[in-house]
């Protein structure tokens, strides 16, 4: 605990494109808090009150909503630097970006915006409150859902068959670290046979730019580069030595659309094999993500003997696995040549084998996946499984464990966003009114990831988390007011229902539009350097938008079904209080 408080104020941190992220990501629930107080206020002013008394009401009322709201974001966001490891260092600049200006919009929301109203609203400018054509759609609806317990049931039964649907639309979607972004680029590696003249490679380095000049267009490929022979580098420099590899060319491509970067290298790659030879050819595509956090890697552990006599087999299972592609390992291919070099690495004290490669997929977790399964059967197939054991290697490894700590988060948040309501709420029961509506977000968050064909990466693991604050949110202003009307009013508990939910409509969809608004512009790719992006925006738009539909109607419904258990409970717990009296 007392390091994740010392982490809460880092002793150095810049502005960088974590902490750029997470303030962008913030602009549209910054101004949520100050939208419901504003709002109130309006409604207060359009009842006939008072301005000063409007001001201070308006903001009283909804001051611990906002503070519980508020509160619940945070938390959601602040675990990340809780989990440590690559996710803790990476994404904890962005939680604090989130969570410091998430703090002061609350700040703000309560002090300033009301002294800005008191200045700047004029009573006799503000409208009469009349119903808008939601409120007439959404009213009708609540009733119908309260009428009676069928309906009811009918409400969380949609509610049910919606997750389900968002799950599974989830699964279907490709799963990577971080998705394709910075400069993508396709490298052709040319080393022909020995003694190859220079005027030689250079006719077969014509012929294939020809073939890229005749068969892509510049909407495809936007730049070709290209070197023929290979100098001696730093020791040719030191040596004073002028020799050039005659027989050595690179070509280095520059992709326009990231999204076509592994189609065209498989495209790319056949022709260079026909035409250099395939011995002779080399074809690497990767984007900035790839070269740092979408690599491949397995490891083989084993006896020496056994991991050389299957080391090439493995390497041509490997490249026969669709999205993987220049399979190498560490361990020569050649093991029957007494000259070739036999490089063995130990794992836990075990000798082992190294085997990398490209993946040339959106889909690399899946890829991944797909690989050591390709592996396992090998080894069962040829009764090795007892003698040789498949694990991941680093740059594989840190990829799904980036996953486990972000679900380790997403499951520290909910931990503590049900203590929050607990403790807001007063009750061991109606904090599940609330955690039920988060089962409506994932299907709009699914359908806008699967409409859109993007990945299920750690960028939409984060929407997810800060959806979960959102639509928790949205519920905790609802509920407040429902409990202010049996508490405060003593109404009834259908009309208590029935009035917060035509009180909330209006500052639930205001708040909502809003940070739909402000994270258009990534969820359309304008920032598409950027690692916490479209995909981010992506969820987030399309669960806010499914779940404040559904929120509003499933929130009330649940409240209304779980409220007998509710009062039971507190009857209890009152009878073993007055019991304790008078036992003392």
């Amino acid at each position: 605990l007392a390091t994740f408080m010392l982490r809460l104020f880092p002793a150095s941190i810049t502005l960088n494109i974590m902490t750029l992220s997470g303030l962008t990501v913030a602009i549209g629930r910054v101004v949520d808090d100050s939208i419901v107080v504003l709002e109130n206020i309006f409604r207060h002013l359009q009842e006939g009150e008072d301005k000063t008394h409007a001001l201070i009401e308006g903001t009283r009322d909804v001051s611990v909503a906002i503070f519980a709201a508020t509160v619940i974001t945070v938390v959601v966001f602040l675990p990340l630097g809780l989990t440590g490891g690559i996710i803790g260092e990476f994404f904890l600049p962005f939680g604090l970006a989130v969570t410091y200006s998430l703090m002061s919009s609350f700040i703000v929301a309560i002090t300033v915006v009301p002294v800005v109203a008191y200045l700047l609203l004029d009573r006799n400018e503000i409208a009469d409150d009349e119903n808008s054509f939601l409120e007439r759609l959404y009213e009708p609806a609540l009733k119908w859902a309260l009428a009676n317990g069928r309906n009811s049931i009918i409400v969380l039964v949609t509610a049910t068959i919606s997750l389900v649907i968002g799950l599974g639309l989830f699964a279907t979607r490709p799963l990577a670290f971080l998705p394709s972004f910075g400069e993508p680029q396709i490298a052709v590696s040319v080393n022909l046979p020995a003694g190859t003249k220079i005027v030689d490679t250079n006719a077969v380095v014509v012929e294939f730019e020809n073939y890229l000049a005749a068969t892509f267009t510049a909407d495809q490929i936007k730049s070709v580069s290209t070197i023929i022979g290979g100098g001696g580098g730093l020791e040719s420099l030191i040596l004073g030595s002028s020799s050039v590899s005659e027989n050595v060319g690179t070509i280095t491509i520059g992709v326009e659309h990231p999204g076509e970067l592994d189609t065209l290298a498989g495209e790319i790659r056949t022709e260079a094999e026909r035409i250099f030879g395939q011995e002779n050819v080399t074809v690497s595509a990767a984007s900035l993500s790839e070269q740092g956090f979408g690599g491949f890697a397995l490891v083989l552990s084993g006896e020496q003997a056994d991991l050389q006599a299957v080391n090439a087999d493995i390497v041509n299972v490997l490249n026969n696995v669709d999205g993987l592609a220049n399979v190498s390992s560490n361990v020569a291919a050649d093991a029957s040549a007494e000259t070739a070099p036999v490089t063995f690495i130990r794992v836990d004290l075990q000798s082992a084998a190294r085997f990398t490669g490209e993946l040339e997929t959106n889909n690399t977790i899946g890829v991944t996946n797909l690989a050591k399964q390709a592996i396992q059967d090998y080894l069962d197939t040829n009764n090795l499984a007892d003698r040789i054991t498949v694990s991941e290697g680093f740059e594989s490894r840190q990829q799904t464990e980036g996953f486990a700590g972000l679900g380790l988060a997403m499951g520290i948040a909910i931990v503590l966003v049900i203590l929050i309501l607990i403790v807001t709420f007063g009750s061991f029961v109606h904090w599940l009114d609330i955690i039920l509506s988060i089962i409506v977000a994932p299907v709009g968050a699914a359908i806008l990831l699967t409409l859109t064909n993007r990945v299920l990466g750690i960028s939409a693991m984060i929407g997810l988390l800060m959806l979960i604050g959102i639509v928790v949110t949205n519920a905790v202003v609802l509920i407040d007011r429902v409990q202010s009307n049996r508490r405060e009013r003593h109404m009834e508990l259908r009309a208590a229902l029935l009035e917060a939910g035509e009180r909330r409509l209006r500052p639930i969809l205001m708040t909502a539009l809003a940070t739909i608004g402000a994270l258009v512009p990534l969820a359309v790719g304008l920032s598409e350097g950027a690692i916490i992006a479209s995909e981010l925006g992506t969820v987030v738009i399309g669960g806010l938008f499914s779940s404040t539909l559904l929120t509003l109607i499933v929130v009330p419904v649940a409240y209304r079904l779980l409220d007998p258990l509710h009062r039971r409970l507190a009857i209890n717990r009152k009878d073993r209080e007055t019991s304790d009296k008078v036992g003392v």
